[in-house]
């Protein structure tokens, strides 16, 4: 029956309540008394109860004008929320932001970039998801993701708009002296697959992508150990538990201080330009735009010209 009650009834009711008065109440409400009297008469008939009682000063509520009275208050409060929460969202100062990149950006570019935005702004929360292209690609078609940052070999009938982002190639790690280093390069990754790996976990579209690449050349990908993040990887490849490939920008960083040696390799999807893409960047909320602001104003972004979007 609740859901017959309309909100102007359920204020009134508090406001009885609280002036202990039909008169005062009709009053601030706007309305005249018979027509205050007969919303309350509703809603008696409907709840099968009645909500007030006369009194020779007044009308006080009886215990289900009080639960009545109370429920309105909750209601007034939820929706006061809910307009306060809307303004907010329209403004671009609430909301959730969701991404769905690839394994590189997960890890390596986008912490850096949220460092910035998140202070900046406190009402909005972010959701990551570390997914292929294709998957990426479906998910902001679908409404799934605000944007995605992918590799770029999104085709033009998909119809998301593409911005490109930056340059992105894998390498191989190794140990000193490891059998891999006395080869010429760049060298093929399926010279890796002589030997044992250390990955990201399975669900990442890195170790994915190195799944059914391997499996196409009818190889095993010998998976030795799963790193958690591509520091731990580096850090026991230096121990000399394996090999790793991972982007060249952390293996950069890390051949600096662990004794690793970075290998280049020559294999077509090695070398990677990666963009931003959404349904609609101009239709995007205020604080998704100024992700992809941010994210395109990177210190550490390469010049990269525009790129065919056209697969390969």
């Amino acid at each position: 029956m609740i859901r017959h009650f309309d909100h102007t009834s359920l204020q009134l009711v508090s406001l009885i309540v609280d002036e202990r008065s039909m008169t005062k109440a009709a009053e601030r409400m706007h309305i005249s008394v018979a027509a205050a009297s007969m919303r309350i008469k509703n809603l008696e008939s409907l709840a099968g109860i009645k909500l007030f009682r006369r009194l020779g000063q007044g009308i006080a509520p009886t215990p289900a004008g009080e639960t009545v009275a109370r429920h309105a208050r909750i209601i007034e409060t939820q929706l006061d929320q809910l307009w306060s929460e809307l303004q907010e969202q329209a403004l671009g100062t609430r909301g959730r932001l969701r991404i769905f990149a690839n394994t590189t950006s997960v890890y390596e570019y986008l912490p850096r970039v949220l460092d910035k935005y998140l202070p900046a702004h406190p009402g909005i929360d972010v959701d990551i998801r570390d997914k292929m292209t294709h998957e990426a690609v479906r998910g902001v078609i679908e409404g799934q993701a605000d944007i995605g940052i992918i590799i770029s070999d999104v085709n033009k009938e998909q119809n998301v708009e593409v911005r490109p982002y930056r340059q992105n190639r894998m390498v191989a790690i190794v140990s000193p002296g490891h059998p891999l280093t006395k080869l010429s390069r760049p060298i093929r990754f399926a010279s890796t697959l002589d030997y044992e790996h250390i990955g990201l976990p399975e669900k990442t579209g890195l170790h994915i992508l190195l799944k059914q690449l391997s499996t196409g050349m009818n190889k095993a990908l010998r998976m030795r150990m799963v790193a958690e993040d591509f520091e731990i990887a580096c850090r026991m490849v230096a121990s000399n538990s394996g090999i790793a490939i991972i982007p060249e920008v952390v293996a950069v960083r890390y051949v600096q201080t662990l004794a690793i040696h970075i290998l280049p390799l020559e294999d077509y999807w090695a070398k990677r330009s990666l963009q931003i893409c959404a349904l609609s960047f101009n239709e995007l909320p205020p604080f998704a735009t100024d992700l992809v602001d941010l994210l395109l104003a990177d210190p550490g972004l390469e010049a990269i010209p525009d790129v065919s979007i056209d697969s390969p």
